[in-house]
């Protein structure tokens, strides 16, 4: 497959004669030789070319030896490596295998079935093959058991495609400028079977390619059962710059499934910067799914972009600046330094059906995700980039989505890349909300009822509750509590006797005691939540903002509250407290969701003051 970035030499491979395994055939500009490997032994005494003693260390040695300037192809004969499953493997026993010095040599496994392994060498760091010289091809191969590196390329505009390699130290390292990886396979054995490498693809050179986002499923490289799946520097001698690492998949196995675990998807170490990471699905991964590593000695990592990524099950953070497992703090004026410049990430300040709305950086790129969510957000992470999810804000910084993708109850967040292509980490989760949270009638049942009052702005009290409107109110007491104190204000029908609440405030929490099954008359609609100002110690205040699990509805008072109490009063238990507890574990909880309108009672541990999630 040509591209138009290197220079690749299209190679007349001769069919295989009997008794003939060195070809030579004269060209114009120069001869190319042909080596066949007839045995899969690694016997020293082998000799190439040879009909049956021709071994890989021997193909390399002649290569290395001839005094022309190639191109070289090393190939395999199917008849001794057939592609049935039953091919025998080489056995490197004798030591390393000679690095391939020559330039424009390629060795090519396509039509036979090559398993490489080093198992058998003693020393356990070794390396499996390496190919230092320009335009190096290594295609169709399977290399395993290498304590050092399996397959390096250190030559400048070199290519490694549909190799396979696994149970290394480092699976396959790339060095040299221009170098392409497609369509490798990286920690498994045959078939999906792990074979577990420290770091899957090592990047050590600039203007490499980790796969090809135009290419299709063929030039995805496919890591999984890695400490660290790809990684980008430390260099050679420079720091890499200009690496693309696009369309591939990390975590799952080349049948698809998932299930191969990585510690870190993409790690990008300084000072190595100016990375294209693009179209990637990340998996099963511990730790962060991409990480731009903290600052160092050596300098910082900047001007990494990293766009339309997918990531489905993550132990950290989608995108981690610094390392560090945190979301790095926004700064005013974004004037810090670090790692991707420590860009600040959006904020989304309003996210309804209709629109999306927040801030970011000005003039900077904004890419809307899904997110994965986990009730408090803390752990949670952005998944797939929504459909049209990609805008620009304005000079000021703020931001719009119109008519989104999206519906009430999903959770979006959002990145934001500068020019210099610095991205963000994801922003904290959003909930999309229906857009309006209204609140009418409140019945009430005989008995105690904590509840919230939601008529006009303030409605004066006279001897009989007002919506009663009988000569025996069936409301005969009311209460409100003084906020962070164990003191109420109190209205009793019966007379003025011992009265201190003398109106009802809309929006605020009420105990009532009804008589006989009654109604609150109410109207209440609101766009936007509404905050409740908390004070140490008891409160009870009404919820007005979107239905949530109770860690998500208080998630701006975080820590800062013990206990949620809901009065319930119901025909089938009578009146009775239900209780949520921060911290306790879900099954030992007497409820696990605030209600749009509902009353409750909270114990703060300092003031806050509590903002409800979009209604």
């Amino acid at each position: 497959m040509p591209f138009v970035k290197h220079r690749w030499l299209l190679l007349a491979v001769p069919a295989l004669v009997a008794g003939c395994a060195l070809l030579r055939a004269v060209g114009e500009a120069r001869a190319a030789l042909d080596v066949v490997v007839t045995n899969a032994g690694d016997d020293e005494a082998a000799k190439c070319p040879h009909e049956t003693e021709c071994t890989l260390r021997k193909a390399i040695e002649l290569v290395n030896a001839d005094a022309g300037e190639g191109p070289y192809i090393i190939r395999f004969d199917p008849a001794v490596f057939p592609d049935d499953g039953d091919a025998p493997t080489i056995e490197i026993e004798s030591g390393p295998l000679p690095a391939v010095a020559k330039a424009d040599v390629t060795i090519d496994g396509t039509g036979a079935e090559v398993r490489v392994d080093g198992s058998a060498l003693n020393e356990g760091g070794e390396d499996g093959l390496l190919l230092t010289g320009e335009g190096a091809v290594v295609r169709s191969l399977a290399l395993r058991g290498f304590g050092g590196t399996c397959l390096s390329l250190s030559g400048a505009q070199s290519l490694a495609d549909q190799v396979r390699v696994g149970g290394c130290g480092t699976g396959i390292a790339a060095s040299g400028t221009e170098t392409r990886l497609l369509g490798n396979i990286v920690g498994f054995g045959a078939g999906s079977n792990p074979a577990t490498v420290a770091t899957g693809i090592l990047v050590a050179g600039s203007g490499i390619d980790v796969g090809d986002p135009g290419g299709g499923p063929s030039s995805a490289n496919i890591v999984g059962n890695a400490q660290t799946a790809i990684q980008v520097g430390p260099g050679n001698g420079s720091a890499p710059t200009d690496v693309t690492i696009a369309g591939n998949v990390i975590g799952k196995a080349p049948s698809g499934a998932a299930g191969a675990p990585v510690g870190t998807g993409i790690r990008i170490e300084p000072a190595a910067g100016g990375a294209r990471v693009t179209g990637n699905l990340i998996t099963s991964v511990t730790g962060s799914g991409i990480v731009v590593g903290p600052d160092t000695e050596a300098g910082s990592s900047t001007g990494n972009r990293i766009s339309g990524n997918r990531f489905e099950t993550i132990g950290g953070m989608s995108i981690d600046l610094n390392g560090n497992g945190l979301l790095e703090p926004n700064d005013a004026g974004d004037d810090d330094t670090g790692p991707n410049m420590l860009l600040n990430h959006p904020v989304i300040t309003r996210a309804v059906q209709s629109r999306i709305q927040g801030t970011a950086c000005g003039g900077c790129t904004i890419e809307i995700y899904a997110a994965q969510h986990f009730p408090g957000g803390t752990e949670d992470f952005g998944t797939t980039p929504i459909p049209g999810g990609t805008l620009t804000a304005g000079p000021g910084g703020a931001f719009e989505l119109d008519s989104p993708p999206v519906t009430p109850g999903q959770w979006i967040t959002a990145i934001a890349i500068d020019d210099d292509g610095n991205t963000s980490e994801f922003a904290p989760s959003s909930r999309v909300g229906a857009g309006v949270a209204q609140c009418g009638d409140v019945p009430l049942r005989t008995g105690w009822n904590l509840v919230g009052f939601f008529g006009q702005a303030s409605l004066p009290l006279g001897n009989i509750y007002p919506p009663d409107n009988g000569p025996t109110s069936k409301v005969s007491a009311i209460y409100r509590l003084i906020d962070g104190t164990l003191g109420y204000e109190a209205w009793f029908s019966n007379g003025g006797a011992g009265r201190t609440l003398n109106n009802l405030e809309s929006g605020e929490a009420y105990w009532m005691h009804a008589l006989q099954p009654a109604s609150v008359n109410g109207g209440f609609s609101l766009t936007v939540p509404l905050p409740v100002a908390l004070k140490a110690g008891w409160n009870e205040f009404v919820y007005i903002g979107a239905p949530a699990d109770v860690r998500d509805a208080l998630s701006s008072i975080a820590g800062k509250y013990t206990s949620v109490y809901r009065w319930l009063n119901d025909e089938v238990s009578g009146e009775r407290w239900a209780s949520h507890h921060a911290g306790l574990p879900p099954w030992t909880q007497g409820f696990s969701s605030l209600d749009t309108c509902a009353a409750y009672s909270i114990f703060m541990t300092e003031d806050a003051t509590l903002t409800p999630l979009q209604p």
